[in-house]
């Protein structure tokens, strides 16, 4: 999403998905990543924006909503930084 291709990230959410792992698992992935700066090319901004995103979705999961429209949703709004 740092490079905002939302095409590839979708695919990657998907297949991780059909791997089996739950939404909240892949945003705890996604946090995980984020947090602790695993990717460099991201910066301070982006980061705290991405951090954000994923949040708000959490919460949405959390409260029984954890469909893929959802994770989609999410990754579209990552991909669309403005950073």
């Amino acid at each position: 999403c740092d490079k905002k291709n939302i095409h590839d990230s979708v695919i990657l959410i998907n297949e991780l998905k059909d791997k089996g792992y739950s939404g909240l698992d892949i945003l705890n992935g996604m946090y995980n990543i984020i947090k602790y700066n695993e990717i460099p090319e991201i910066t301070p901004e982006l980061s705290h924006y991405f951090l954000r995103v994923t949040s708000e979705t959490y919460i949405i999961i959390t409260q029984g909503i954890d469909t893929q429209l959802q994770l989609i949703s999410c990754i579209i709004a990552l991909c669309s930084h403005k950073y």
